[in-house]
Parts: structure tokens; C-alpha cells; sequence
């Protein structure tokens, strides 16, 4: 513990994610999840516009787990790994999470309930509600119609 004193948790942070070369105080509020504001955003390589954009972000709402702050940048961690940085701009905070793998939404909490709906990988849903280890949700069909259903919480992620 002595040595964590010394050499500060934001050295720790910064070694044990890769901050490419910053070091990053995290403050009390860092480690949340947040999602996108909108429908597209840049992720950056690094914490300004003065660092190449190494992805586009195209799913309103999608959850990221922010993992350090440098200025009004986040560095984030997307559902599949991929860190980069965003704008505090362009991130909001609503209830979202993000299908891990390929589900079905039943119209109970059971998995023995009738299937109300097959739902795709990386599809982003809305939380409504929690019962006994599985979330209420509501997502958007690809022709726009609503679909509340349920589903187990360990497919999902995201989850605050």
C-alpha cells in the first residue's frame, strides 16, 4: 500500500490501460458508464481534435464504459474492447446497455415465457425495468416499431 501512496493510482491506471504515455487522474466519477449522445461521433487516439479519429461512432445511445479524463476528453471502452477517446459533448447519460450476443426478448422474466422477439448482437436497448436478474427493455425495430421484452442480465452489456 506504501508504494501505491508513492507513485499515485494514476500512474497504476495509466500502466494498466495503456494512456499512451498520459497520465490521467481519475476523479470520483470517472470509472461510469455514459453513452452517445447521437448518431455519430469520432473516437480519437488520443484526448483532442489534434489526434487522428481511429473509428466512427454510429449507434445513438451506446453505452461506454469511460475509463479516464483528460481536460473535456473521456477515454472510453466500447462493448468489444476498443478504447479510444471522445468529447464529454458528445456523451449523455441515459439508461442504455448493449446486447453482448445474439438473444431473444420474452414477454416475461423467464425463459420459459413466449418469445416475443429476436435481437442481434451489439443492438442497443433501453432499460426500463429490473426484476431477479433480468431487465425489461425496450428497442427499436430496424422498420421503427417499439419492442418491450425481457431478457437475462448477463446478456447485456453496460448495465450501471
Amino acid at each position: 500500500m506504501a508504494l501505491l501512496q508513492k507513485i499515485g493510482w494514476g500512474v497504476i491506471l495509466a500502466v494498466l490501460f495503456g494512456y499512451e504515455g498520459l497520465i490521467c487522474h481519475p476523479s470520483l466519477e470517472t470509472f461510469r458508464i455514459a453513452c452517445l449522445r447521437s448518431s455519430k461521433a469520432n473516437l480519437h487516439v488520443g484526448p483532442g481534435l489534434q489526434y487522428p479519429v481511429d473509428w466512427i461512432l454510429t449507434l445513438r445511445h451506446m453505452p461506454v464504459w469511460i475509463v479516464a479524463e483528460h481536460g473535456p476528453w473521456r477515454r472510453v471502452q466500447l462493448c468489444d474492447g476498443t478504447r479510444g477517446w471522445l468529447h464529454k459533448s458528445n456523451l449523455c447519460v441515459k439508461k442504455t446497455a448493449q446486447v453482448k450476443q445474439k438473444s431473444f426478448l420474452y414477454d416475461a422474466p423467464s425463459s420459459h415465457a413466449k418469445k416475443v422477439a429476436k435481437i442481434g448482437e451489439y443492438a442497443v436497448v433501453s432499460l426500463v425495468k429490473r426484476k431477479d436478474g433480468w431487465l425489461k427493455v425496450l428497442v427499436k425495430s430496424s422498420d421503427g416499431d417499439k419492442i418491450i421484452g425481457w431478457i437475462p442480465e448477463d446478456r447485456l452489456w453496460g448495465l450501471r
